[in-house]
């Protein structure tokens, strides 16, 4: 049920390549999030106007897709870079607390498949399995200034970090500032 042909590696290893030539790191953005996950990819047969596929379907993709870009990624930095990290860190899962103040987002796939958290410690289950133990591990959102929103982030974050095989190292904060 997977659609191995469906991935293309050749941006990231463009840009793994331009890190490596100035002798920079990068910050690996990211992994999960509802609005860059294509809507084919929660579908039946992949279709664009399939039905939902079911949570074992839905969990199987994830794995796959997050086990082949954290090897994908650490393959190329052993070949190319003798091992040496140019990932530093991932924002495994971005933007999943809902502004309102309830804990998650409900209007994207991945909530409508799962009704709760799971694909969220799902995703750092994965990520802890395949990613280097070096690499770090983060949630990352904005508005977590906002009271409301920063109790859904935590409950989420203290979901992940109760949850068997997970690793998270931190949380990225984004600011969207503005004059006024």
């Amino acid at each position: 049920d997977v659609p191995m042909n469906q991935l293309s590696f050749n941006t990231v290893d463009n840009c793994l390549a331009a890190c490596k030539n100035i002798d920079a790191k990068m910050r690996g953005h990211v992994l999960v999030w509802h609005s860059q996950t294509p809507n084919w990819f929660f579908n039946s047969n992949y279709s664009s106007n399939g039905s939902l596929v079911d949570e074992a379907t839905m969990t199987a993709r994830q794995e796959w897709y997050i086990k082949s870009v954290l090897e994908h990624i650490k393959d190329w930095e052993d070949k190319n870079n003798n091992g040496e990290r140019i990932i530093y860190c991932w924002d495994v899962v971005n933007e999943a607390a809902d502004d309102s103040g309830t804990q998650l987002r409900s209007g994207s796939h991945w909530y409508s498949i799962y009704k709760s958290d799971e694909f969220i410690v799902n995703a750092f289950r994965y990520a802890n399995q395949y990613a280097p133990a070096d690499v770090e591990l983060y949630y990352n959102d904005y508005n977590e200034c906002q009271p409301s929103k920063v109790k859904g982030i935590v409950t989420l974050l203290e979901d992940v970090k109760a949850a068997e095989g997970t690793r998270i190292d931190g949380m990225g904060m984004q600011g969207h500032y503005q004059m006024y």
